[in-house]
């Protein structure tokens, strides 16, 4: 896994995004002078935090894209606040119903899949789910199913 938890110096949210552009991570997730970095693509670390029960409640997180499952993983979490560069208006209001502090670069209608020719699969996959907990459910059993987990 490409992932760590370290200790090391105190991150303000200025120094994370500086770290985490410079060092290519696909999330840093820091508080205080804790931080998680992982350079894996699309859930895989997320989901790993919450099935490994790592503890990262009130953290704040850099994440290179959040579509709605990703903001669904956040929530589970426990994030305090999130910057990302793209964030979907689904992933948005999620973020926002459960008071989860977000800053962003470019907002857009849905996280396309990689060929970037319709919805990223895990948008359509909880576009329907009634609660995070559902959501949450159907992504990890269609990451099992795909063999990300």
């Amino acid at each position: 896994m490409e992932s760590e938890i370290k200790k090391g110096e105190v991150l303000t949210l200025e120094k994370a995004k500086n770290i985490f552009k410079e060092k290519e991570f696909t999330c840093l997730i820091f508080k205080d002078d804790l931080s998680f970095t992982s350079k894996e693509r699309g859930l895989k670390p997320l989901v790993h935090i919450i099935e490994n029960k790592i503890e990262l409640k009130g953290f704040h997180a850099v994440d290179k894209i959040i579509g709605n499952a990703a903001a669904i993983c956040y929530v589970k979490i426990g994030i305090a606040s999130i910057h990302s560069p793209v964030v979907s208006k689904s992933a948005l209001e999620t973020l926002k119903k459960h008071n989860i502090s977000i800053t962003y670069d470019l907002l857009v209608d849905c996280i396309l899949n990689p060929d970037k020719t319709k919805p990223g699969p895990f948008e359509v996959l909880i576009k329907d789910a009634k609660s995070i907990d559902e959501a949450y459910k159907l992504i990890v059993n269609k990451m099992k199913d795909m063999k990300l987990i």
